[in-house]
């Protein structure tokens, strides 16, 4: 649960509920260049410039709580976003296109290129977000123990295996274009979406993957 600890900061910074000087601060009143500090009667416990260094004592989560939170909010996060890639499919892509074709009259029956690079583009989603649910479903059926949350397992291990493809030797690629296509469009989507993460965790168990199968 929170504790109670004691952390130094610039006067602009300071909170209600804080604690200074030993008394509770009820209210701050910031102005310019002045901060005033009252108790939970109103009376003044400090007036203080702005970029004064004091401290005070806060309620705060301790580190393990602040690890867990962060934890769990990257799980949410990257469930959300695999619910949603599930969600978006390259024929469910096709139909909205074919509807946004007739609702504009076109009756030609031909695709403009940036209608085939959305296509190519939901299609290379879909896929990365299919090999993660496999692999997510793979990860569940071992039911090993894990320092990892097996969706993050799961998308780790997918985007490592699709970044592995960017030191390939060029000679070595398939004879045909589109399969080429292909492959670097799964590299675009997995570095995109790391790209697109929001802490460096998941950056780590990535790399961390990388390393072992290199």
């Amino acid at each position: 649960m929170p504790q109670l600890q004691t952390i130094t900061l610039a006067a602009v910074a300071i909170k209600n509920g804080d604690m200074y000087d030993d008394q509770i601060v009820a209210t701050v009143k910031k102005g310019t260049k002045w901060a005033e500090l009252r108790d939970l009667d109103g009376k003044l416990i400090g007036r203080l410039l702005l970029d004064t260094t004091i401290s005070v004592r806060r309620m705060m989560d301790t580190p393990e709580e602040t690890a867990a939170k962060i934890e769990a909010y990257e799980v949410s996060w990257l469930m959300d976003a695999l619910d949603k890639g599930l969600r978006n499919t390259p024929t469910s892509a096709m139909q909205d296109l074919i509807e946004l074709a007739d609702n504009r009259g076109r009756q030609t029956g031909l695709l403009d290129s940036w209608e085939f690079e959305r296509l190519m583009t939901v299609q290379a989603e879909y896929n990365f977000f299919s090999a993660v649910q496999r692999t997510l479903n793979c990860i569940i059926e071992r039911e090993t123990e894990s320092e990892y949350a097996p969706v993050k397992e799961a998308f780790a291990n997918v985007i490592a295996s699709r970044l592995r493809h960017i030191n390939i030797n060029p000679l070595s690629r398939s004879t045909s274009p589109m399969g080429n296509i292909i492959d670097d469009m799964d590299v675009y989507i997995a570095r995109k979406f790391l790209d697109s993460h929001r802490t460096e965790s998941l950056r780590e168990m990535v790399h961390a993957a990388l390393v072992g199968r290199s």
